[in-house]
């Protein structure tokens, strides 16, 4: 565990990284989160402060759908956990939380990679060279009586790609696209202030919003979400004020979906 006086500054939007918790080989940062908050390690917790879990390895990391992600040594696999305050200010924090981490996200692999464009694969994915180079995701929970956000991000840095049987789009790696080894340890403390500056925020920020939409993948192709029992299907052309796909139907319209829509497969 690393808690250090440089890990105490302000870490983004008035939010703060107070401790470290590394293990070298985890099934899961998600999951190692949720036991320790389920044991009580972080009830002492304050308002804005938030914990950073990494692991070396992770033997059973998943993505927003269930699926394995492929979490060798030499990526970045982490989770930042901040308590919420209770009532509904505190739930806030989840409107448009995806959107907010993604971008929080994009910006830190933008500056690592010293200018080179890097797409965001609505909500969260992101893209180099049409490829998936990290993913996100973003969960609540309530345990010991209070409320908690759980931001996971996984990064290929300077891990080896594999090519896996049935993956939707080819992934790649930060080492890959930029020909050198990355500070790993640089990256980490990076993404987890720009975790915690995401996770302080509430709503869609307009700066967030218009960088979004700069930085959209996909547009022009086909895509499918789901909203509640209904799924919408259209040409995407760009991103609602919420934050949400505007999709052109087959009928010419272009709609804006609901808060609250998830992407369906490809």
């Amino acid at each position: 565990m690393v808690d250090t006086d440089e890990l105490h500054g302000d870490c983004g939007r008035g939010a703060r990284i107070v401790r470290v918790v590394e293990r070298d080989v985890v099934d899961s940062t998600n999951l190692e989160a949720e036991r320790a908050i389920g044991g009580g390690a972080l009830d002492d917790l304050g308002p804005g402060e938030c914990v950073q879990f990494v692991g070396g390895v992770q033997t059973g990391g998943v993505g927003r759908r269930g699926e394995a992600w492929q979490s060798p040594r030499g990526g970045l696999w982490t989770t930042v956990v901040l308590a919420l305050e209770g009532g509904e200010g505190g739930m806030r924090v989840l409107d448009g939380l995806g959107l907010r981490l993604g971008m929080a996200v994009l910006r830190v692999l933008r500056e690592v990679s010293r200018g080179r464009r890097v797409a965001l694969k609505w909500p969260n994915d992101l893209l180099m060279e049409e490829r998936k180079v990290c993913g996100c995701l973003a969960r609540h929970v309530t345990l010991r009586g209070r409320g908690w956000v759980l931001a996971g991000v996984g990064v290929n840095v300077n891990n080896p790609i594999q090519w896996v049987e049935g993956l939707r789009r080819p992934a790649t790696s930060l080492s890959e696209e930029l020909g050198r080894v990355v500070d790993l340890g640089a990256l980490r403390h990076r993404m987890g202030a720009g975790i915690a500056g995401a996770l302080a925020e509430r709503g869609i920020p307009r700066a967030d919003l218009e960088e979004a939409r700069e930085s959209l993948a996909l547009v022009g192709s086909w895509m499918r979400v789901r909203a509640g029992s209904e799924v919408m299907e259209g040409m995407l052309e760009g991103l609602s004020e919420e934050g949400t796909p505007l999709l052109r139907t087959a009928f010419g319209a272009v709609v804006a979906t609901p808060s609250g829509v998830e992407p369906l497969h490809e």
